[in-house]
């Protein structure tokens, strides 16, 4: 009988030390909560202008919005960018991303997906107001984005790099929050 009694309390121990551990592993990280925090200004709606450029070809116009939000409390940053012909309202760029941080990378990390079906996976840095995240294409090529931001404005430009020494810039665009 004691061993019986015995038995059932390791049990209950066991259940409720694996309870405790399942909480604490369903706890949000507060290294990545407090990383992402200092995104925080970039979410909400914004509208503006911008251009691209594609190798040698003029530069287009575009209307730029872009929407960024949270998901899974703080830990994801959600942008859903769009571009129109400012004289057709014709789409021309769709983009969605998801900025999260790695703590064991010491860094953010950027998936960006465009309507033509092609993804990333980029590396991402934070200085003060600046965003700044890169990748590298399959041709050897460094594709790099600037992001300069405050609570009200959003000015980024993109630079492209065949050989990491020199940079040309092939889009660019300045926004306001709505």
């Amino acid at each position: 009988m004691k061993t019986t009694i015995n038995a059932i309390s390791l049990a209950i121990i066991l259940l409720i030390m694996q309870g405790k551990a399942i909480c604490l592993a369903q706890q949000p990280d507060t290294t990545r909560i407090n990383a992402m925090q200092k995104l925080e200004s970039l979410q909400g709606k914004w509208s503006g202008s911008g251009w691209y450029q594609m190798g040698r070809e003029a530069k287009h116009q575009i209307n730029q919005t872009e929407n960024v939000y949270t998901k899974l409390g703080g830990l994801l940053l959600v942008i859903d960018g769009l571009g129109k012909n400012p004289q057709t309202d014709e789409e021309v760029f769709a983009a969605y991303g998801v900025i999260h941080y790695a703590p064991e990378k010491d860094m953010y990390q950027f998936n960006a997906y465009t309507k033509e079906g092609y993804h990333t996976l980029a590396s991402a840095k934070l200085e003060g107001n600046t965003l700044t995240w890169w990748f590298d294409t399959p041709q050897g090529a460094t594709i790099k984005y600037v992001i300069n931001f405050t609570s009200d404005t959003w000015v980024e430009d993109g630079f492209y790099s065949p050989d990491g020494k020199q940079w040309y810039p092939f889009f660019h665009m300045d926004l306001k929050k709505l």
